[in-house]
């Protein structure tokens, strides 16, 4: 390429994250760094499907409980 990158356009090699260090090499993560976001994004959809969950059980509880 002949074109230069222009600054803050590039992709870092490491980044420091609260999931802690993630590693890429030319852009694309490596393999511990995607198993790591992976691992990451079914724990979040856990916790969300545990929050739309527990309208629905406490109305059941209640409904249990007048009966």
């Amino acid at each position: 390429m002949t074109t230069p990158t222009p600054p803050g356009v590039e992709t870092p090699d490491a980044v420091e994250s609260r999931l802690g260090t993630l590693r890429f090499f030319d852009g694309f993560p490596d393999d511990a760094t995607t198993a790591t976001l992976f691992d990451n994004l079914d724990f979040q959809r856990a916790v969300q499907a545990y929050l739309l969950a527990l309208a629905p059980v406490n109305q059941v509880a209640m409904k249990k409980g007048l009966l």
